[in-house]
């Protein structure tokens, strides 16, 4: 009589219901892996399999584990979740081969990686989604890199580094234009994200403007999700009249985006007959000619039945002077009024890419141990993919509220 069937049935109830690893094997669940071919090339050894290895950098990325050594070691320790991967940890055991090494990881990073392979796995992702895309919501975040650059202690700052790619960049540390900035040696990673679910992400040197990459971003989810006509929230690094006009005239949506310190007001706020500045009353679309218009009032408008009290001497309206100004293009940003409650209601949803930032730094994308851009491009899109297979499995149990959650998620999965 065997036991093997009885050992099989113990083995998998074991490992996706009690295991300490239970957690991941749903994330790796969450996903269909079956996307991705088993051989990048159909000559040549065998080797091991190109899903097997996405899987594994996948798992790396959850765990933050940053380097080769700590990918090796962890898999070595957990056999049965090296098995569910793909790794026949028989033929490990018992012909005393080794698992995948350093410069096979190393190549999977620099030359089996397939972006158009994983942009189909990401996008097959996405769409088992329920995702509200009302609000859309773009920042970036600093990556430092592997280098003695990063260390405050260290003072030997004309050293080349051995990381090519990177360069110099700075961060400010908070919205408010008064908190001291951030120094580092390394990237950017510049996402847009439908609250904590990253849409799309690239991966610049650190010493690129956050501007710049709004309309990239924005461009890609409206031509591969076709999402449009959405809220883009951003801080004021990204307040410029081109990413504006885009939001309004292209993307279709509306602008939530502060003005900066430095910002300068419209050109041509009118005057009261008195010869007062008027004040901004409220900005709206007329959508007979397609414009967008704002009407400005006299300051005294606030106090009901206060009559001007210029009226008789510059022939004024009774409760005082009116103005309308038309928006043109490359002037869109002239109607954003950060005080404005809808303004407020709207843009305080931004803190959930703050959130989803925080998760991604914490031991996964804050400072890389690889060396070049390829390494960092690899790392992001594991952890944006470890975000989807969250917001999936929180999704599948029902609790979609722990979609940008992965620690509260773990304790209820």
């Amino acid at each position: 009589m065997s036991f093997q069937p009885y050992l099989d049935f113990v083995y998998d109830y074991y490992l996706t219901n009690s295991s300490p690893l239970k957690y991941l094997i749903d994330l790796i669940d969450s996903i269909d892996w079956s996307i991705i071919p088993e051989r990048s090339h159909p000559l040549g050894r065998k080797g091991y399999s190109l899903r097997t290895l996405y899987k594994i950098f996948f798992i790396a990325s959850v765990k933050g584990l940053n380097t080769y050594p700590d990918i090796i070691e962890f898999f070595t320790s957990n056999p049965l979740l090296a098995h569910y991967v793909g790794i026949n940890i028989i033929s490990v055991f018992s012909s005393n081969s080794s698992f995948p090494s350093s410069a096979t990881l190393s190549r999977f990073v620099h030359h089996y990686f397939d972006y158009e392979l994983f942009l189909k796995l990401y996008k097959n992702a996405l769409s088992k989604l329920n995702i509200d895309t009302s609000n859309l919501f773009v920042d970036s975040h600093p990556v430092l890199a592997n280098s003695s650059l990063n260390n405050p202690k260290n003072f030997s700052h004309s050293k080349l580094s051995r990381d090519h790619d990177a360069t110099w960049g700075v961060k400010a540390k908070s919205n408010d234009g008064k908190s001291d900035s951030i120094y580092f040696f390394g990237y950017k990673k510049h996402v847009v994200s439908a609250g904590p679910v990253p849409l799309h992400s690239i991966i610049t040197p650190a010493n690129a403007s956050d501007s710049k990459y709004l309309i990239p971003l924005l461009e890609f989810v409206k031509s591969h999700y076709g999402i449009s006509s959405s809220n883009v929230c951003a801080d004021k690094g990204y307040d410029s009249n081109v990413d504006h006009d885009y939001i309004f005239l292209s993307f279709k949506g509306h602008s939530f985006i502060p003005k900066k310190r430095t910002a300068k007001g419209p050109d041509s706020i009118p005057f009261g007959r008195c010869g007062s500045l008027l004040k901004l009353h409220s900005t709206y679309h007329e959508s007979e000619r397609n414009r967008i218009r704002q009407k400005y009032v006299c300051p005294l408008n606030d106090y009901r039945g206060v009559t001007c009290p210029f009226g008789d001497t510059f022939n004024a309206p009774k409760y005082g002077c009116t103005a309308y100004l038309t928006l043109k293009s490359g002037r869109f940003r002239d109607w954003i009024d950060q005080h404005f409650e809808a303004f407020k209601s709207t843009y305080r949803y931004r803190m959930t890419i703050e959130n989803l930032f925080s998760i991604i730094e914490t031991n996964r994308l804050y400072r890389v141990n690889g060396y070049g851009i390829d390494y960092v491009y690899v790392r992001s899109s594991m952890v944006d993919l470890f975000m989807i297979a969250n917001a999936l499995l929180a999704q599948k149990i029902g609790h979609p509220e722990l979609a940008g959650s992965p620690v509260k998620l773990k304790r209820v999965s």
